[in-house]
């Protein structure tokens, strides 16, 4: 809850979370992120060890702009990173 909060006051270029958080798990995060009027296009990445077909649908259901499965190359980490923070 804290990281949505910090999101809605600051806004940040990209955001990195995992699926499985204490309290609100990343797919509600990212659904609430999303809804802000103000940061709706925040990027937001999914960083987890849930790697099922339907894990991957429901962070897209979510709105997350990519969905990274650990252990995750340091090179394709970057490069999504890289990819969404653009220009932001």
């Amino acid at each position: 809850e804290a990281g949505v909060i910090a999101v809605g006051k600051n806004g940040f270029s990209c955001v990195l979370m995992d699926v499985l958080m204490p309290g609100i798990d990343g797919y509600d995060a990212c659904r609430r992120i999303k809804a802000m009027p103000n940061r709706a296009d925040t990027p937001v990445v999914m960083l987890t060890s849930k790697s099922s077909p339907f894990d991957k649908i429901r962070g897209k259901m979510a709105g997350c702009d990519a969905y990274l499965t650990k252990p995750v190359e340091k090179a394709r980490l970057m490069e999504v990173v890289a990819k969404h923070a653009r220009g932001k």
